[in-house]
């Protein structure tokens, strides 16, 4: 569908589709199987390809070439009879892609070898959904946004949906070394044997997806001939796989026991130089005009201010010098794949940067590229949070097999894990706000930097440049994220949403850092749907239950609107304008200007927001907390009776004129307000609310 530019779109519909309506529709647009990969979905617009070429989809070494071959053929053959038949309207046989199925190409050698215009999609065998319908392929699931989809899609009654997915992810555990980032072949990092290394995965959710399937696999509407038990055994034994992949090198700190994001990868990336063209070249601009100030400063680098310190240490890191110390000419062959003027450090930091998720942001200081050096908090977050899952998993099996001992040794071992990560986390990424270096103010008014998780520096040169261990920033997963994996303690907890959340708090949500014009998507103002999950249930898992439903209110009335201004949902919002308005804050080279409709993550927020308003209601009048336990494996308890709200200051004249004041009454969905109204008349028994 052709909008023109998405990121100023304000249309209008002649005949308003009703927002549920619309997210079912929008479920099936972005849904997709093997026959839409002949569709368009092979074709990436992220990869090159050379005209009169096929589209080419890779299946694993494990994986039989002719059986895959045939299947793909018969896939192939089905749509076209379709086609003939006239069952697709507006298709012929001139849409239906040539596709190749291959193995990994090697060289004469048997190392793996991959030229740029050999890229392609990677074998999933379920169906997927893509998280958007403008930026992405109908072929591709991503591992970040697909957390919180899952999630929504069995909220929505979708479970079956959300099981394909699981199983795709699942699959890629077990057939390309880990959950990637996308099933695209530029995620893969092949090693010096010539053979698969570690992947682009992105953060370790995967956990959290099966024990949530498990607990609701009786919504499966088609469920699978194996057995939910022995399912579960198959899955914990790829989650564990997953989690070497985060406590190996070069993803582990042994100082600490705490992970970063990492990679033996020191190329650049393929889907950058094709789709971002201007990143690399950006990149070295500006460490070329660092290089020239820092030469041209007759201060010693030890007196220099804190920036010139700073610019010193990213030119030493990043910029490629000759032999005299100059810069080395840039040059980008896109043929080849090859560039001059950057370290490999600087490409192992873009590539891990995109394993983050958080692509691109300051957060990790020049172009997010030292983010190979810090330990982040949001990753050691969520590897506390899969330790504790895989606990639960085997807890489970333990109640299923009580005589195996195997499970109950396992569910002690992993518990003792979480633990030791969690004392970790405590330990070297809580940041006092202590001054780290002459010069740092983190009382300054205009950015304070109160006590908070922060990300660490683990690189010697930032003690050696002086620029401080802890990455002296406000960015809202760091500072929410341990409320949701409930590593904060009560007094960390209480300081960061009485006063760190107001830091980021906007009238349509939280920004997504407390600095404005740095020129990155996952930066200032912008807001993001996992940000605003995690810090609403984060704060009602430590009884903010006044301040959780602020926020959801508050979310749930900016994406209305802007649905009704425009008839879609959309990727990221803007936190004070409240629209899709966002590419103007958006730099060339560090971020991507568009605006995706869609989009599954924003559809999984608005599903859950609708769901946790009348829960907290409940747990703000004592009431029962009956709904079914859809969420258990994502922080918010729902069975039993709440403890006491801790921010009943916000509401001294109680929970209803609380919800007037926050505009309540605006909300769209009916059933939601008839629920919360009979709640307010104290009847516990209200229903819960369906959204199937």
């Amino acid at each position: 569908m052709d909008i023109g530019t998405i990121n100023n779109a304000a249309q209008q519909n002649a005949q308003p589709v009703k927002i549920r309506d619309h997210i079912r529709n929008t479920w099936a647009e972005l849904t997709f199987d093997h026959e839409d990969l002949f569709l368009g979905g092979a074709r990436n617009p992220l990869l090159p390809h050379k005209p009169g070429d096929p589209y080419y989809i890779y299946i694993s070494d494990k994986e039989d070439l002719t059986a895959m071959r045939t299947y793909y053929a018969e896939v192939k053959e089905g749509l076209l009879e379709k086609i003939r038949g006239g069952a697709l309207d507006g298709v012929s046989e001139d849409d239906v892609l040539d596709i190749e199925v291959r193995h990994l190409p090697r060289d004469q050698d048997g190392k793996i070898s991959l030229q740029p215009h050999e890229h392609g999609i990677l074998h999933i065998p379920s169906r997927g959904v893509s998280p958007g319908l403008d930026r992405y392929s109908k072929g591709t699931i991503y591992n970040w946004d697909s957390a919180f989809m899952i999630r929504g899609q069995i909220q929505a009654g979708r479970a079956d949906l959300a099981r394909d997915m699981l199983d795709n992810l699942l699959y890629e555990i077990d057939h390309y070394n880990g959950p990637l980032n996308a099933n695209s072949t530029f995620c893969l990092s092949i090693n010096d044997e010539g053979e698969l290394d570690k992947p682009r995965s992105q953060l370790p959710l995967v956990a959290s997806k099966v024990l949530m399937l498990y607990h609701n696999w009786d919504l499966l509407k088609n469920p699978p001939e194996e057995d939910k038990v022995e399912w579960l055994k198959r899955a914990l034994r790829s989650t564990e796989d997953h989690h070497g992949h985060w406590t190996s090198a070069p993803h582990y700190d042994e100082a600490t026991g705490l992970s970063k994001f990492n990679t033996n990868h020191t190329k650049p990336g393929v889907e950058v130089l094709h789709a971002e063209p201007e990143h690399y070249r950006q990149a070295y601009d500006s460490l070329v005009e660092m290089f020239e100030h820092s030469k041209a400063s007759a201060v010693p680098l030890e007196k220099r201010d804190y920036q010139g310190r700073k610019d010193a240490y990213y030119v030493t890191l990043y910029l490629e010098r000759d032999e005299d110390g100059n810069p080395v000419p840039y040059t980008a062959d896109l043929q080849t794949g090859q560039i001059t003027g950057l370290t490999e450090d600087f490409f192992r930091g873009d590539w891990a940067m995109r394993e983050s998720g958080f692509d691109p942001s300051r957060r990790f200081g020049f172009m997010n590229v030292d983010i190979s050096n810090h330990l982040a908090v949001c990753l050691n977050c969520f590897r506390k949070k899969m330790e504790d899952d895989v606990a639960d998993m085997y807890g489970i099996l333990a109640k299923e097999e009580p005589a195996v001992l195997e499970w109950k040794q396992g569910q002690s071992k992993w518990k003792e894990a979480a633990r030791d990560t969690q004392a970790a986390i405590q330990e070297h990424l809580w940041d006092d706000a202590s001054a780290q270096y002459e010069g740092d103010e983190p009382s300054n008014p205009r950015d304070p930097m109160l006590a908070a998780f922060r990300d660490l520096n683990v690189n010697p040169l930032a003690e050696q440049f002086n620029i401080g261990r802890f990455r002296r920033y406000n960015f809202i997963s760091a500072a929410v994220i341990p409320l949701w994996t409930g590593i904060a303690k009560d007094e960390q907890a209480d300081h960061i949403i009485r006063n760190v959340l107001p830091l980021y708090e906007e009238e349509n949500g939280l920004r997504t850092s407390t600095r404005d014009d740095t020129g990155c998507q996952w930066d200032g103002p912008i807001s993001w749907s996992p940000n605003e999950i995690m810090a609403a249930e984060g704060s009602e898992r430590y009884g903010y239950y006044h301040t959780a439903l602020r926020l959801r209110v508050k979310r749930l009335k900016a994406i209305e609107s802007e649905f009704d201004r425009t008839g879609a949902l959309w990727e990221k919002m803007h936190s004070i304008r409240g629209t899709n308005q966002t590419g103007d804050l958006i730099g060339a080279g560090v971020g991507y200007a568009e605006n995706d409709r869609g989009f599954g993550w924003t559809i999984a927020e608005y599903i859950d927001g609708l769901r946790s308003v009348e829960r907290l209601v409940r747990k703000i009048k004592g009431y029962p907390l009956h709904e079914a336990n859809i969420t258990t494996n994502f922080m918010v308890k729902t069975e039993g009776v709440a403890s006491l709200a801790k921010d009943d200051d916000l509401a001294p004249d109680g929970v209803a004129a609380y919800l007037d004041r926050l505009g309540f009454d605006q909300l769209h969905d009916e059933q939601l307000k008839d629920n919360v109204a009979a709640l307010l008349k104290e009847d516990a028994g209200s229903p819960v609310l369906a959204l199937h």
